[in-house]
């Protein structure tokens, strides 16, 4: 079994009591051994915007920390806090796989549930970026989501 770090994942984990530093390298060690295993127990979230999100039971052996795994191409564990903040932290991730790009994509959502554009090949007239179509933009990695946000970007003055 592959397992993702998100890098913002280590500045959080750094800042860990040791303890829990410990049940989550344990925690890791077990599910790369046996992700199936009863002892992972991953929940979903339904709470979140990204759906695909799963909490494992952390919550158990940690007490009051939590992690949050996203099963993307392979298992990513991105983040690990105290159960709020960390809900706090992934309610509203999105994580997705990057086919232009060849890369993991996590990002805040934008405020309002945008849904994807079709991609076209009309350019926008009065964008910072109406010279690129929407092809171009998701090749050089914006998602599909936020197309509509990166298009209406102004132009500076």
């Amino acid at each position: 079994m592959r397992l993702f770090l998100y890098d913002k994942f280590f500045e959080k984990f750094i800042e860990l009591p040791r303890a829990i530093q410990n049940k989550v390298l344990e925690f890791q060690k077990k599910f790369r051994e046996n992700s199936r295993s009863a002892a992972i127990h991953l929940e979903p979230i339904k709470t979140f915007i990204d759906q695909s999100c799963e909490q494992p039971g952390l919550t158990k052996s940690t007490g009051q920390y939590s992690g949050y795994l996203n099963p993307v191409m392979i298992f990513s564990f991105l983040w690990v806090d105290t159960h709020d903040e960390a809900m706090a932290w992934a309610q509203n991730k999105m994580i997705t796989w990057n086919p232009n790009t060849q890369a993991v994509q996590i990002f805040t959502a934008p405020d309002e549930k945008i849904a994807p554009l079709p991609v076209s090949d009309t350019v926008p007239s009065s964008s910072l970026y109406d010279y690129l179509t929407d092809a171009q933009l998701l090749a050089i990695g914006v998602p599909s989501v936020s197309l509509s946000l990166v298009k209406e970007y102004p132009k500076p003055r």
